[in-house]
């Protein structure tokens, strides 16, 4: 399991990277998780209903590279005003990533009748609209 979240991480860093500077904090924060389910579309449904046990407890590795790069697009983007910074960065980061499984885990329930990148889409633009800088 390590070495397929290994694979994740470098899969996410190439894949994310290609971001462009331009975006606003919600096209950056979405694309993110769209990168995030791209990826496990790709590794097909078995394998991923397989890592989403209570058993798995990578997923709340701390440090892990995925969650500090998210850690460090929300901190710049409250430093820029973009997003709310009465929420630590680490608790938006924790929040974001438990919907993201939410829907992940959903998608597997449902055994990939829908297109996990759309659905995840979706869900990301409205969270993290509570994030916001009012």
């Amino acid at each position: 399991m390590v070495e397929m979240y290994e694979q994740a991480d470098s899969y996410f860093d190439e894949k994310y990277k290609a971001v462009s500077e331009s975006r606003d904090a919600q096209e950056e924060l979405v694309h993110y998780f769209e990168v995030y389910a791209d990826y496990n579309e790709n590794m097909g449904l078995e394998t991923i209903k397989q890592l989403y046990t209570t058993n798995n407890k990578l997923f709340i590795a701390k440090g892990r590279y995925m969650q500090t790069t998210l850690q460090a697009i929300i901190e710049k983007r409250q430093a820029s005003g973009e997003l709310d910074n009465q929420i630590s960065s680490e608790d938006i980061t924790e929040f974001l990533f438990i919907a993201a499984r939410g829907v992940i885990y959903n998608w597997c329930l449902h055994d990939g009748d829908f297109d996990l990148t759309i659905k995840m889409k979706q869900y990301m633009e409205r969270l993290i609209n509570t994030f916001k800088k009012q």
